[in-house]
């Protein structure tokens, strides 16, 4: 009796670690750019971000010489500025005539046109694309 709690003491503790892990981008060299590739066998993640100290930040990046996403953490720059204390607000003020750069493609959703091409895929390709 006491070799299957300890087993699933073990589970219980172990698995959500193996499970929390980033799986990398599987990068495939494409006419464009470079892909992630994402089958029925392997499909990279972003892990949910775990909540931060006051403060910090999460930064995601990604570029055309590294496919997917790489997350870095930060900490925002406390400057001596002239505000009241009481202030619950804090006014984030940018200027538009400086430009740091441009945005060649963000995306993030299923169009109609990515629906259809998932649709045609195997139904393993499918679930995994959902996970």
């Amino acid at each position: 009796m006491l070799g299957p709690i300890v087993f699933l003491l073990l589970f219980h503790y172990t698995v959500p670690d193996v499970m929390s892990v980033d799986i990398p981008c599987a990068a495939r060299q494409m006419e464009f750019g470079t892909v992630c590739v994402c089958n029925s066998s392997y499909c990279d993640t972003v892990t949910r971000p775990s909540p931060l100290a006051t403060g910090s930040y999460y930064h995601y990046t990604t570029s055309q010489d590294s496919p997917g996403f790489t997350r870095t953490t930060g900490n925002f720059i406390v400057e001596d500025r002239v505000y009241d204390d009481n202030d619950d607000h804090i006014v984030f003020t940018v200027n538009p005539s400086i430009e740091h750069q441009e945005i060649l493609g963000f995306g993030g959703s299923f169009t109609d046109s990515s629906g259809i091409v998932i649709s045609n895929m195997s139904t393993e390709v499918q679930d995994k694309i959902m996970e």
